[in-house]
């Protein structure tokens, strides 16, 4: 439209089915130069992990990652290893146990 000259008509929302979530991870690059974003690497979630990150923004215990588990029909060992690959990037953190 604007190479024709016209202005451009509404874009339409992208549908749910249209949409993914992506993880933004620093990159083990130099620091930037002041006034510099820091490089990052951008990563897409499968839904279930994006379901996961969301709901560990408040703390979950271990009785919260036994239900998570159960929900998603996964076992708490799946669960535990995809934590820790999440703490030893940096992305959680772990608490208390």
């Amino acid at each position: 439209a604007l190479e024709a000259g016209r202005a451009p008509g509404r874009v339409p929302a992208p549908s749910a089915s249209a949409t993914e979530t992506l993880l933004l991870v620093r990159a083990d690059e130099p620091a930037a130069r002041f006034g510099r974003l820091p490089a990052l690497r951008v990563e897409p979630l499968a839904p279930l992990v994006a379901t996961f990150l969301d709901a560990a923004r408040t703390p979950i215990d271990g009785a919260g990652l036994d239900a998570f588990a159960r929900a998603s029909d996964l076992s708490r060992e799946a669960i535990d290893a995809v934590v820790a690959e999440f703490v030893a990037d940096g992305v959680l953190v772990r608490g208390r146990p």
